[in-house]
């Protein structure tokens, strides 16, 4: 099952960058094919230090076998020269590829810092707002307990019992007779 591709991320203006996941499936692609493209090289490699090994010992060969290896070697050069460019593309490829999904995962744990950050700011604004809140009601609560105190200490003030209050104030003046019905 193939993975679905994420969306490319977008940069600003109208420059689309492909995911860093996509990113590296390419640069994948890229190293195998340099291990290719060294191969070729080495091979070229091992037949020009065999023409130099030849070049340099003192052949009796005529000036023609020379000129014919000479042609043969600057053939093989000319063969391998868009291979050469095509392998030195391969790696400027994959370093371009490589720095393109350093810059996508370093974007990425930017923007994450920036929102730490404002998080940050955020839960900071908010813990100064509540401890003023809080150094605000720590302030009022000894008078609280003040006043509760007192209010519980306070001498009781006496009640009056309404039979008490009757008793002691006569209904009738004894000068007074009592209206007749």
């Amino acid at each position: 099952l193939a993975a679905a591709a994420a969306p490319p991320i977008r940069l600003s203006g109208s420059e689309e960058v492909p995911e860093p996941t996509g990113l590296a499936r390419r640069l994948a692609g890229l190293a195998t094919e340099a291990v290719k493209t060294h191969h070729r090289n080495t091979e070229l490699e091992a037949f020009c230090d065999q023409w130099k090994a030849w070049a340099r010992k003192n052949c009796r060969e005529g000036s023609a076998s020379v000129a014919h290896r000479r042609q043969s070697y600057l053939e093989a050069a000319e063969s391998l020269l868009p291979l050469w460019s095509e392998q030195a593309n391969l790696e400027n490829a994959a370093r371009l590829a490589t720095a393109r999904a350093d810059l996508d995962a370093l974007r990425i744990r930017k923007a994450e810092a920036c929102r730490n950050f404002e998080e940050s700011q955020r839960i900071g604004s908010e813990m100064r707002q509540l401890s003023a809140e809080l150094r605000a009601e720590q302030q009022d609560l000894p008078d609280l307990y003040r006043k509760l105190v007192q209010d519980v200490l306070k001498p009781p003030q006496p009640t009056l019992d309404p039979a008490a209050s009757l008793a002691q104030v006569p209904l009738f003046d004894a000068q007074r007779q009592p209206p007749a019905f």
